[in-house]
């Protein structure tokens, strides 16, 4: 017998005696060894525990010898695959266990995922989540390491949750004075889902902000204005880079970028915090890190897993008693009953649901669903304009209009139907020029066979369609931004008086009784200009109604864009005239200056910080867009500086202190092109 008569896979012993667990009664064995035969046979694969296990010796040829304590049997002979697959990290039996130094022997660099610019670093033995330095810049560098396969979070029969403890020891190398942007431990989709995006303040995690089923613990190195409260910090975060808790770690000399290594203890008991709600049954578990224009080194040097989720109880065999054979009559006739209530009391809802649509069908027309969905090559993406969270945009010329569809999609929550319920009850009701006008509705219940009996049982899955007027020349941002048309001042001041007509409408002149309307999301995307570049405010996907008195409305998710957000709706989620004032204000500068409000760099301040420093040193007027001021009159110069200061007194950190839009319409008609702005002068803060 020699060695080459067998392949090993793990830790490799004399050739006499093979171990096939490791030799000791240390209490830290977690290892796993195989033994496999080269020519035919295949030997056994030894498991990882995390106490003392006897030790199991195979002697060759025909011998099995073991200790005194043969109860634990961890060792089989089988027969399989040749070669045998690689054994996963984390075993499928309960409990779920990694433990990994990776400067010490054992490592495999198959047990992660790489994403990005994250990989093993065999020279430093450490996990480099982004670039180094060796190769190219390091800037705007984004990359993700995690556990190559999925870790179980709860069970999907029996709704068990895991708990989970987790210990790593990080180093956030400082090689610049300026430092950014940090990494998380995170848990999302397996694989993750969202796209890697070079801009540093994503993390590596969140497109725009925000990304769906992901929580992630944040090691934050640079002060984002507007998300960020320092440029040290740790926080935890649910599908947006909004932190919902955060601890300010900006003690100098051992904060985040000290360049000392930290090790980081994370416990998740399953009774404080339900995470069904956020993240799926599998999911990915492990690290990601970004660099912007600022730079860090961001290292993982070791890394332990311990997860427990109790799997269900087994079913007791158990011989099938013929008395029940006798008694099924009674739970048959028992489920009929049951059947025969539920059609009942499910026609009466179905009755009273056609009622309620034909109500909020009342003066609009009512599309067929099979015209709509002819119209649009059955909703090709060719004839996509647009997605949002809970709804797509389709359009097509319907009946010599152009029309704008909006798709709700249906969820089990029922968030759709409200979503579409809500938008139609606002939107059915507003009749004026410079809003867009809501033509017609239609909802689609029965595809086919299967998808009729689904929105039989629950017509939650409906979808429900909206059908605008859209305007020929698209909307104001491809116009300011993606450079579809030059416009001159003059119309871009009839746009301004247009879109601040349609606000005072919605909040004054709007008949809802006690009621007025708050739009939401006021910005240049949802701003449409016809064929004489007429302005009209569309998307009332966000519109609620407010009392007059109150004139505010809490919500529990962030909702708006970024960039538009007003700060104090970021700190109390009160949505009213003043966050709309706000955003106002914000297009008020993003028409002047031509700048994207949501473009906001490392290197660049948010706009309304930028356009508030030029008119504390005087220079209000720089703020302009030179392409717009050259040709233009010393009037038009004073006009733009005007609305320049006006946008400023819309986007006040105090929300007392901005004007109704009484006020700023009045401002902006008037003649008088002085205005008194002493509220700015004394305000040092940013509203980023």
């Amino acid at each position: 017998m020699t060695p080459k008569t067998f392949s090993f896979q793990g830790d490799r012993r004399q050739p006499q005696m093979i171990h096939l667990t490791e030799a000791g009664e240390s209490p830290n064995i977690q290892k796993r060894y195989s033994l496999i035969g080269a020519r035919a046979a295949r030997a056994a694969v030894g498991r990882r525990h995390r106490r003392a296990r006897p030790i199991h010796q195979l002697l060759l040829p025909s011998k099995i010898k073991v200790n005194r304590a043969i109860s634990g049997a961890d060792f089989t002979f089988f027969l399989g695959h040749y070669p045998p697959t690689r054994i996963p990290n984390l075993l499928d039996n309960g409990q779920n266990i990694f433990n990994s130094n990776f400067s010490q022997p054992g490592y495999d660099a198959r047990d992660f995922s790489f994403q990005g610019d994250a990989y093993y670093d065999s020279q430093s033995q450490m996990i480099q989540l982004t670039r180094n330095g060796t190769g190219p810049s390091i800037q705007n560098s984004v990359g993700r390491a995690f556990l190559a396969t999925p870790m179980p979070l709860w069970d999907n029969v029996t709704g068990e949750l895991a708990r989970f403890t987790t210990s790593f020891t990080f180093q956030i190398k400082v090689i610049s004075a300026n430092t950014g942007d940090g990494l998380t431990f995170f848990l999302g989709h397996y694989p993750p889902t969202s796209k890697l995006e070079g801009v540093g303040g994503s993390l590596g995690l969140f497109n725009n902000g925000v990304a769906t089923g992901v929580v992630a613990i944040e090691f934050d190195t640079y002060f984002n204005a507007g998300v960020d409260n320092s440029g040290s910090h740790m926080g935890i975060d649910v599908n947006s880079i909004v932190s919902r808790e955060y601890t300010n770690v900006a003690v100098p000399g051992r904060n985040l970028t000290s360049g000392l290594p930290m090790t980081c203890h994370i416990s998740y008991v399953n009774t404080s915090l339900d995470l069904r709600q956020f993240l799926p049954s599998e999911v990915a578990i492990g690290f990601s890190g970004a660099t912007g224009v600022a730079v860090d080194l961001h290292q993982i040097m070791s890394w332990s897993f311990n997860s427990t989720l109790e799997p269900p109880p087994a079913r007791k065999n158990s011989k099938f008693p013929w008395k029940l054979l006798v008694q099924a009559t009674g739970p048959v006739i028992v489920f009929l009953a049951i059947v025969f209530i539920f059609v009942g009391v499910r026609r009466r809802q179905l009755r009273t649901r056609k009622k309620h649509h034909r109500a909020l069908a009342r003066g609009l027309e009512h599309f067929d669903y099979h015209k709509l969905a002819g119209a649009t090559n059955k909703f090709s993406q060719e004839n996509k304009l647009g997605q949002g969270g809970s709804a797509s945009v389709y359009q097509r010329q319907l009946t010599n209009r152009h029309v704008a569809i909006k798709i709700f999609t249906p969820v089990a929550s029922g968030e759709g139907r409200k979503a579409f319920e809500d938008e139609h009850r606002i939107a059915s009701g507003l009749r004026h020029k410079h809003l867009v006008q809501l033509i017609g509705w239609c909802y689609d219940r029965k595809r086919n066979q299967v998808e009729f009996i689904c929105w039989w049982l629950d017509d939650r899955y409906t979808r429900l369609f909206l059908v605008y007027e859209l305007l020929p020349q698209g909307s104001l941002d491809q116009h300011l931004h993606r450079g579809k048309s030059w416009l001159p001042w003059s119309k871009r001041y009839e746009i301004i008086l247009d879109l601040g007509s349609a606000l005072q409408y919605l909040y004054v002149d709007c008949e809802q009784g006690q009621q007025c309307i708050v739009h939401g999301d006021i910005k240049s995307s949802n701003v449409l200009l016809g064929s004489s570049y007429g302005a009209k405010l569309g998307d009332f996907g966000l519109a609620r109604f407010v009392l007059h008195e109150t004139g505010s409305q809490t919500t529990d998710v962030l909702q708006g864009t970024f960039g538009y957000i007003d700060p104090v709706f970021l700190n109390t989620s009160q949505r009213n005239r003043q966050s709309d004032i706000y955003n106002f204000g914000i297009v008020l500068l993003e028409m002047v200056s031509g700048r994207d409000p949501t473009m906001c760099l490392h290197d660049r301040p948010p706009l309304s910080s930028w356009v508030r420093s030029l008119y504390h040193r005087n220079y209000i007027l720089d703020a302009a867009d030179e392409r717009l001021i050259s040709g233009e009159s010393n009037v038009a110069c004073q006009q733009m500086e005007h609305t320049l200061l006006i946008g400023l007194l819309c986007v006040h950190p105090d929300p007392s202190i901005r004007p109704s839009i009484t006020h700023t319409m009045e401002a902006l008609r008037s003649e008088e092109l002085t205005l008194d702005i002493a509220p700015l002068a004394p305000v040092a803060l940013s509203l980023a």
